[in-house]
């Protein structure tokens, strides 16, 4: 049973940590202007961090349409005016073709990084030996 929950705790510790450095380039692609970047890297941070629940319910997936249907689920309100899977798409294009519009305001990229803020304080509080809270 040790080495399960040992697992687990492998598995935990490393959804965190993913999270946490996906919200912390959030927050640097912020400060710089680069808003789309931005929500990008906070809808990943959200990513990770959901996984940390499935794990504790024991239902963890590497199922990217379930883990972005939880996302959706839990924080609709953030994607209603972000298209986050053209997004993704162009994020994922050679970099040698023309650069990505910015396409999403400063104020939505503050509710991203906002909504995925809220999400680690809640996995911090759950999880408090995984370090310091964000910013």
């Amino acid at each position: 049973m040790n080495t399960i929950n040992s697992e687990l705790q492998k598995r935990l510790h490393f959804r965190i940590a993913q999270g946490r450095e996906k919200l912390t380039l959030s927050h640097i692609m912020l400060e710089k202007g680069h808003y789309n970047n931005s929500v990008l890297f906070s809808y990943l941070s959200l990513f990770y961090l959901v996984r940390v629940f499935l794990i504790e319910n024991d239902i963890d997936s590497d199922n990217s349409l379930k883990i972005v249907e939880l996302i959706q689920k839990y924080y609709a309100s953030t994607w209603d005016t972000v298209d986050i899977k053209t997004m993704l798409t162009k994020s994922r294009m050679p970099r040698d073709t023309d650069p990505v519009p910015q396409t999403v305001s400063r104020e939505e990229a503050e509710q991203c990084y906002h909504n995925a803020t809220v999400l680690m304080n809640k996995v911090l509080q759950q999880h408090p030996n995984s370090s310091r809270k964000p910013t």
